[in-house]
């Protein structure tokens, strides 16, 4: 396989934004910093600021340059992990308001398209879940009612909504798709003025609560806010007891052209982990976008292999041609399966969302309206549901040690794990994890044949990072910080690069 490049297919065929919006370059005041510009740093800014505020969007990259361009973007408001899961979690009536919610999110996305003139290609489809599994021919029964029961317009499938073989499945109508990156560009630009300014590759450390708030630049510039609103996908508070609650978890994807096309809607199977599949666009039902293939961020021995298993997918069903892109994206998994959106735990004026376990595209969107109601009328609906501070043991608490049970593991064995460098020969373009002199190091050899040695461990919490030799990064175990093969911080939680070793 050729070396993967982790840029989307979305973001390589929209304009470059890094001329559009400079970094900051010296100290301001705002009624409201936010720090991300993706799908819910740009959603908050566009309530807020409709609503009068000053606010200032701060993304260390460009906008639209984290998951929010990596997604497969699809838009449903199907529960991830399913209807009668959600129910049993939350009970029927809440249940029912975050499905609400999330349709009201494919809604806000659509109306927002069309009064900011954003060619987003935005379009209403159904969506099908199916099996290939005769097992789960009941379970998709009980699931179907479950749909039900949320409000959604879910009918059984026939045999003639896919070309292969499946053992039933459930439709459900009005549902979405579109471009995120053409989204989020024209939302950048209806939104950036005196009132509301965008700063790309301004990176932050985590804020500093209080009346006004304080959040420095790397670079050492200050932001002063009434709020402070953290749309960084991870939970960026330095180490936070959040980070005990949402695991990073990869998704691959890949963009195919294919012998059997399909019409043009949103599909996913019940494997485990499940593959989701749309078109590209309109015009052509042999082009798919099809995804799947998860796994906990910097816990494989070879991250290849899940382009692999799509494309052998891919193959199976539709007879693959050509694969066009290959791309991977993180997303964080919470320990019991629903967002985290609202005020942070013990801060007055700082608020965040994550844990969006996939489907960030309407999460994202349903906690920009959240966050942007907490901080102007310090209340919202689902606030409670969804709030940072809750607690549900019965549904959370086994995931919540088994994750974090999983954390401490890679915190002592990767440190076993390393091997001695001596003897070790690296090819170009590649790094690996060694022992030297009793420190562990991460090392990469690039193109040139120039060797980058690297403290490996991971600047957030202190885990020892992994080499991804399909996207050649390093990534975390842990928390799911992710590095460029010369330490440059890329994705996660962390602030800092990963620091040069000095053998000294």
């Amino acid at each position: 396989m050729d070396t993967l490049s982790p840029t989307s297919f979305w973001s390589v065929s929209t304009p470059d934004t890094t001329d559009d919006y400079p970094p900051l370059s010296s100290d301001i005041e705002v009624d409201v910093a936010i720090v991300g510009a993706g799908i819910t740093g740009l959603t908050t800014a566009c309530h807020l600021k409709n609503a009068g505020k000053r606010v200032a969007v701060l993304d260390a990259g460009s906008v639209a340059a984290g998951t929010s361009s990596g997604t497969s973007a699809h838009l449903d408001a199907v529960p991830e992990h399913g209807a009668s899961a959600l129910i049993e979690s939350v009970g029927l009536e809440a249940a029912q308001a975050i499905t609400r919610g999330r349709m009201d999110a494919i809604a806000q996305i659509e109306a927002w398209s069309q009064a900011f003139s954003i060619d987003s290609e935005f379009k209403r489809v159904t969506a099908f879940s199916y099996s290939e599994t005769p097992e789960d021919r009941e379970a998709l029964v009980v699931e179907l009612q479950g749909l039900r029961n949320l409000g959604l317009d879910a009918a059984a499938m026939v045999s003639e909504e896919l070309p292969f073989p499946f053992y039933g499945g459930c439709r459900i109508a009005q549902q979405a798709r579109f471009r995120p990156v053409k989204y989020l560009q024209g939302l950048a630009r209806a939104l950036h003025d005196e009132r509301c300014t965008i700063y790309q590759h301004t990176r932050m450390l985590p804020p500093e609560d209080g009346t006004p708030c304080r959040i420095q630049t790397v670079a050492g510039h200050t932001v002063h806010a009434q709020a402070v609103v953290l749309a960084t996908h991870s939970a960026f508070l330095g180490v936070s007891h959040l980070d005990t609650r949402i695991a990073p978890y990869q998704s691959y994807v890949i963009t195919a052209a294919v012998e059997q096309g399909l019409a043009d809607a949103l599909y996913w199977d019940a494997a485990a982990p499940y593959h989701y599949i749309r078109l590209l666009n309109e015009h052509d039902s042999r082009i798919l976008v099809v995804g799947g293939a998860d796994h906990k961020t910097g816990q494989s021995d070879d991250e290849r292999v899940h382009f692999t298993e799509l494309e052998q997918f891919v193959d199976r069903h539709f007879g693959l041609r050509e694969v066009l892109f290959r791309w991977s994206a993180q997303f964080f998994e919470s320990s019991d399966h629903l967002p985290f959106i609202g005020r942070v735990p013990t801060r007055r004026h700082i608020y965040i969302g994550t844990g969006y376990s996939g489907v960030g595209l309407t999460y994202g969107t349903l906690a920009g309206k959240m966050i942007s109601e907490l901080i102007l009328h310090e209340a919202t609906p689902l606030g409670d549901v969804l709030s940072p501070s809750r607690i549900r043991l019965r549904e959370s608490a086994g995931n919540y040690l088994r994750e974090n049970f999983n954390v401490a593991s890679h915190f002592v064995k990767d440190r076993l794990a390393a091997q001695s460098a001596e003897g070790q020969l690296l090819e170009k373009g590649t790094g690996s994890i060694v022992k030297e002199d009793g420190k562990v190091l991460a090392i990469y050899r690039d193109e040139a044949g120039k060797l980058h040695e690297l403290e490996a461990t991971c600047t957030h919490a202190g885990c020892i990072v992994q080499w991804n030799d399909a996207e050649k990064t390093w990534d975390c175990p842990c928390h799911g910080g992710r590095f460029s093969p010369e330490g440059v911080r890329l994705y996660g939680p962390p602030v800092h690069d990963l620091k040069p070793f000095t053998d000294e």
